[in-house]
């Protein structure tokens, strides 16, 4: 084992540590900061912190060093804050509007309501469930997560006792023996209503309605258990292949009053508190009208799109994800809204192939990638009066709001922290057309 000192220059886009000597591993360390490292092979561990941080605090969670997680448990709350306005601030660095300080979480702790957690062996050989390590695939001990819903914490542990019990083996995906790859549980924060999916390499498994019963015995919250049959070799954790063993298949949820379905498959935004606060800013910015067409892409459930309804004309959802549209006519029924209408297609196809189509306020929440080239082409020959842009990846949406630059400009810049304690921040962009460059 090798020790060297080393100096924390500044943290890179995903907050973690730049030192110098540069090392490959992880360091939870912050800017200024110098220590002495032990190195083995590729993994190095912090031996002695010498000039600790102002920002600097000591984190809860016992799991931090070992979990990739979180990035931020070592950092104050008003640090982390000013690392993620800065992020915001450097994606827009292109403006000469100001950023709005950042709308704080007011609770950074167990608020996620959708959490999956990955099955591995432990030293014993019993299947145990974690998370993977920082930037990598190998998988860690995590029992208390302490930005998990407190009931999803306790659900995990039993559905962990429930596989040592009935000896349900984990996957390796080395040598493509077992069964169970990955357990997700979802929560509807105002219903208390939980679903379980249990991510499978086969379509079942021996024993499956015993293990459900003592799993609705230990939790009668549980409302539905999914078995979702994932033979994949890639990273994602469901295959859409899925089996209803217990319950509806899905649960419900309440955001400003009115009524959302959540499927396994469909989107839903994982803060359901500061969800609540990011959509009323977004509809308070978008000055709606009651004369209002709103067009909603990548719209998921169609959550944003429904309660914008009440307060305009028309509105027109966009999602390509089947079981969200499915979940988006469910919520359009429960609430008995008649002025939305919902369309299963691909964003970019869509407003390409609709570029006349007579938009005021077009909302967009794309995947962390952002949109594609065509799409933003096509916005520009659609014209919406007004554009209402919402992201949790700063860079892709500064690189969109650029290309848009032509034809609109940009009214409002305001952070969310949906994500305490990762390095991920929500922000809504309103942007208002003023005619391209040279229009007359």
């Amino acid at each position: 084992m090798k020790e060297t000192r080393v100096k924390c220059v500044g943290l890179n886009e995903d907050g973690l540590a730049i030192v110098v000597p540069k090392v490959k591993s992880v360091l939870r360390m912050l800017p200024s900061e110098e220590a002495t490292i032990r190195t083995e092979g590729k993994e190095s561990e912090i031996v002695t912190i010498h000039t600790p941080s102002m920002d600097r605090k000591e984190s809860k969670c016992p799991y931090f060093d070992e979990c990739g997680g979180c990035v931020f448990h070592h950092m104050t709350l008003s640090a982390m804050k000013s690392w993620k306005e800065r992020v915001v601030k450097d994606a827009f660095s292109f403006v000469r509007l100001p950023v709005y300080p950042i709308i704080e979480c007011a609770d950074p702790y167990h608020y996620r309501s959708k959490n999956q957690m990955v099955v591995f062996k432990n030293k014993k050989k019993q299947p145990t469930l974690g998370m993977y390590k920082p930037n990598s695939h190998l998988p860690t001990l995590v029992s208390d997560c302490i930005i998990q819903e407190k009931k999803s914490n306790e659900v995990f542990k039993s559905v962990q006792l429930l596989l040592r019990d009935f000896k349900l083996e984990p996957f390796d995906e080395d040598k493509g023996t077992g069964v169970i790859r990955h357990v997700l549980v979802k929560e509807g924060y105002s219903t208390g209503q939980i679903m379980v999916v249990l991510v499978l390499v086969d379509s079942d498994f021996p024993g499956r309605k015993v293990f459900v019963n003592k799993l609705i015995a230990m939790h009668p919250e549980v409302k539905t258990v999914v078995i979702d049959h994932n033979i994949r070799s890639n990273s994602a954790i469901l295959s859409n292949k899925q089996k209803v063993v217990y319950g509806k298949g899905f649960i419900e949820d309440r955001l400003l009053g009115l009524s959302f379905k959540i499927s396994p498959s469909s989107f839903f935004q994982v803060n359901p508190k500061q969800t609540e606060i990011l959509y009323q800013k977004a509809i308070e910015v978008a000055k709606l009208k009651p004369t209002d067409v709103v067009l909603d892409v990548y719209s998921g459930t169609g959550t944003i799109g429904i309660l914008m309804s009440k307060s305009v004309k028309e509105v027109i959802c966009v999602e390509n994800n089947r079981f969200a549209v499915a979940d988006a006519k469910d919520n359009v029924k429960y609430n008995q809204i008649k002025n939305v209408d919902l369309v299963q297609a691909d964003a970019t196809e869509f407003i390409t192939n609709n570029p006349r189509l007579n938009v005021d306020v077009l909302v967009m929440d794309p995947p962390r990638s952002g949109a594609t080239p065509q799409f933003l082409n096509a916005v520009k020959l659609m014209k919406p009066k007004r554009i209402v842009y919402i992201s949790c990846e700063p860079a892709t949406q500064g690189r969109d709001v650029k290309e848009l630059l032509s034809d609109y400009q940009i009214q409002l810049i305001q952070p969310v922290d949906m994500f305490p304690f990762t390095r991920h921040v929500e922000s809504i962009i309103l942007m208002t057309y003023c005619g391209f460059k040279g229009e007359k």
